[in-house]
């Protein structure tokens, strides 16, 4: 088992690390962050939430929330990563609408 010095030795915050200073990693929690970062910050794009929210499949939680009747507009766009390699056909997911509440009689 990977310990948290040798992580830190090796100069790199592994998954590992990662999952060990998050709370929640489950879909309901990914889905949540994915819902919290378009609401305050707008579109995220599938880089972005795998670097910044460690969701690693961001479609399959768009597609869930989409079930639960969430909308959004999906466009490909093109992103140069921190390495400088290109990546084209990257989907960005902007939040559109959000299911109605019931409200209580």
């Amino acid at each position: 088992m990977m310990t948290t010095q040798s992580c830190l030795v090796a100069g790199v915050e592994s998954a590992y690390l990662k999952k060990a200073h998050t709370k929640e990693s489950g879909g309901s929690a990914q889905r949540r962050q994915l819902l919290e970062w378009m609401r305050n910050s707008g579109p995220i794009d599938t880089l972005t939430a795998r670097r910044d929210l460690n969701i690693l499949m961001p479609a399959s939680r768009i597609k869930e929330l989409k079930n639960q009747g969430y909308t959004f507009h999906t466009r490909r766009i093109t992103i140069t990563d921190e390495q400088g390699r290109s990546h084209s056909n990257i989907a960005q997911y902007t939040l559109i609408g959000e299911p109605a509440r019931k409200v209580a009689a």
